[in-house]
């Protein structure tokens, strides 16, 4: 029996690979009801974390003074993050996972 209704909290503890090895070993039964709001949540703080993983990254390569620039012959300057806009919330609902 998969034990699910703590994978946040392991999760965030560090057991991220049996976490997701977890939910993948439920294959598409990971959206019924006993696992979708868990899954979900575990979905959530990997997003979060990535995002807070890209905003330190970008704030410190600015610090070294790196040029973000597009992949052209120009190398025109581009913002290399840009943060999710008010409309982000309802894309996000209405394009859920579960």
């Amino acid at each position: 029996m998969i034990k699910h209704l703590d994978w946040v909290d392991r999760y965030v503890a560090g057991q991220q690979d049996r976490v997701w090895h977890e939910m993948r070993q439920l294959g598409s039964r990971v959206r019924e009801p006993a696992f979708a709001s868990e899954a979900q949540a575990v979905c959530d703080e990997m997003a979060r974390r990535a995002r807070s993983n890209i905003e330190t990254l970008v704030a410190r390569l600015g610090e070294q003074a790196y040029r973000f620039h597009e992949n052209d012959d120009d190398q025109t300057p581009t913002e290399p993050y840009t943060p999710p806009g008010p409309k982000a919330e309802g894309i996000l609902v209405e394009g859920s996972l579960f």
